[in-house]
């Protein structure tokens, strides 16, 4: 229940904000658990739709051009696909086939293995992982018609080597970079080329959030920084300028590869580390 009573708190922040609106199946409709988690939200805020995925991912976007914030509801496993397709799709239509993805979206979730809740571990994946696979099934497809494309997949450290307290944040992460040599394998013939890249310690806002989790944040910071061979974390440009050069015509011999990016801190130890890195 506390799961629940955290998705109805969070769905009504988000109905306190002026220029939100939640549409999708089950929004208004009662008798889906959906539904129960919006009966605080005032009904003017809630568009039921039963319609398809892309009509709806259609109607989310126009409102998001229009200066709304959708919060889109989608009972359906496939809706993560069908909005990527979409974005895809809009893509091409104002520019042409893709050339190149790279798939960055990624979340931390730590957790004690037997204690956290199944949907701590669904969240993962559906992010780390999943999110991965989709965006390289929807743009895969148009990089074939022209027999030529790059990917690059943002694994982490945490793929490569085990970090204490860190479950399941490096199982999602080794699946990235399984999935890319899988791929990797499958479309080097075609003229596709798809590696991956594990970033170390990277200020970004996301670390920065988990060193506010801790008693002392600019300690945390400071531990984080001494540990690294370095002496600092990367920055983002660090990272950005190894995706371009991983994504052009520069490095077309690489395939499958996975190009670590973290100070030296792989090269040491990771003992007693509780730094959240990558």
């Amino acid at each position: 229940m506390k799961y629940k009573s955290e998705l109805i708190r969070s769905m009504n922040w988000l109905a306190n904000k002026r220029d939100t609106v939640f549409l999708g199946q089950a929004c208004k409709v009662s008798g889906h658990a959906i539904s129960s988690t919006l009966v605080e939200v005032p009904e003017e805020k809630r568009i039921e739709l039963p319609v398809f995925e892309e009509t709806q991912m259609g109607l989310s976007l126009g409102l998001a051009l229009q200066g709304f914030v959708p919060v889109t509801i989608y009972p359906r496993i496939d809706f993560l696909l069908s909005a990527i397709n979409q974005m895809v799709n809009k893509t091409i239509n104002e520019f042409d086939l893709p050339d190149i993805l790279i798939n960055n979206a990624g979340i931390n979730v730590f957790g004690e293995p037997l204690s956290m809740p199944d949907s701590e571990w669904k969240r993962a994946f559906s992010v780390d992982l999943d999110g991965v696979w989709f965006g390289c099934k929807a743009v895969l497809p148009h990089m074939l018609k022209k027999n030529k494309g790059s990917i690059v997949n943002v694994a982490s450290v945490h793929g490569i080597q085990i970090i204490p307290n860190c479950f399941p944040y490096p199982v999602a992460k080794h699946g990235v970079i399984g999935l890319t040599k899988a791929l990797a394998v499958d479309y080097a013939s075609k003229g596709i080329k798809i590696n991956s890249i594990s970033p170390g310690y990277i200020d970004t806002p996301i670390v920065e959030r988990f060193f506010k989790t801790k008693p002392d944040p600019d300690a945390a910071r400071k531990e984080a920084e001494n540990h690294q061979p370095i002496k600092r974390m990367g920055t983002t440009d660090e990272i950005a300028n190894t995706i371009m050069f991983m994504s052009s015509d520069e490095c077309n011999y690489m395939i499958g590869a996975n190009i670590v990016v973290d100070g030296g801190i792989t090269l040491r130890m990771h003992e007693n580390d509780d730094t959240g890195a990558g």
